[in-house]
């Protein structure tokens, strides 16, 4: 599977569950947090087409309805470098966040690049170690910013 193909495969797994993200991802995600408010379940690293490997998958939802608050994919620092320009390719109307670019002085700070979806945006992070590749997506759905 290729970047492209894994974001539109996870938003089309919208709305998110742990099984429709496991089925996307052909594999388990591990339960490792919960409390009155959410669940956090995880997974392993997976390695795909053209050099991406994601690190980890982090998936919350909300115990009261089930419904996800993030849906998280980081990429491996040892990750092929996947542009800002190649995902203006597939979302042309990716915006810098309304949080602007990183203030602190951490290399693992990011600036996160927003693209507008009817159910709400997907980010897409920058590492500022390596600021000009992919880092991490995140889906975050409407009311969660």
């Amino acid at each position: 599977m290729k970047l492209e193909e894994l974001v539109q495969k996870l938003e089309d797994a919208n709305p998110w569950t742990v099984e429709r993200v496991e089925s996307v991802l052909g594999a388990k995600l591990a339960l490792i947090d919960s409390n009155d408010v959410f669940t956090v379940h995880t997974s392993g690293q997976f390695l795909f087409e053209e050099g991406l490997i994601v690190e980890e998958v982090h998936l919350r939802l909300r115990v009261d309805t089930n419904g996800m608050i993030r849906l998280i994919v980081s990429l491996s620092d040892e990750a092929s470098c996947f542009t800002l320009d190649r995902i203006k390719r597939t979302y042309p109307d990716t915006k810098i966040s309304p949080f602007g670019f990183p203030r602190g002085h951490s290399l693992n700070e990011q600036t996160y690049h927003w693209a507008k979806r009817p159910w709400g945006h997907i980010a897409f992070g920058f590492k500022e170690r390596r600021r000009d590749c992919l880092s991490g997506i995140t889906f975050i759905p409407t009311g969660k910013e």
